[in-house]
């Protein structure tokens, strides 16, 4: 039996470590090139039996053709709510890590955002929504 996804409830997300750089002020207000790595991994929760944690390793790097500009690392916690969380561990469907990670990256890309206006760097577009598939450790 599959996992429903609509069972599963993001019930908090922390940020737990970040290391933020700009190497080239002047070079990232003219703009470049990201990239963007995402990697999550799922814990059982030791406290609670319906608690699912997942760890997201979110990296953002900018560079123009000659070097790195600026650079973004954040871990973050996740903890969501779902009943069955033996079957989604078995399910190790990769659409459920996707899924989940789609209900936190908003809070996460505004959190990018913001600190990247707050340090004069103005016009990084982020997507609204995960691209690609996360890996996935479990």
């Amino acid at each position: 039996m599959q996992t429903d996804m609509r069972d599963i409830k993001l019930t908090s997300l922390s940020l737990i470590n970040q290391d933020y750089k700009v190497q080239d002020l002047e070079a990232a207000q003219e703009g470049g090139s990201l990239e963007i790595t995402t990697n999550l991994e799922f814990v059982k929760s030791k406290e609670a039996q319906n608690i699912i944690k997942m760890i997201v390793h979110f990296e953002i790097e900018g560079s123009n053709s000659e070097e790195v500009i600026f650079s973004l690392k954040q871990r973050y916690i996740a903890d969501y709510s779902f009943e069955d969380t033996q079957r989604f561990f078995e399910d190790k469907d990769p659409d459920l890590a996707h899924y989940c990670l789609s209900i936190a990256y908003p809070s996460i890309r505004e959190g990018a955002l913001s600190l990247f206006s707050k340090s004069n760097i103005f016009g990084v577009e982020l997507p609204f929504s995960p691209t690609g598939k996360p890996d996935v450790k479990s």
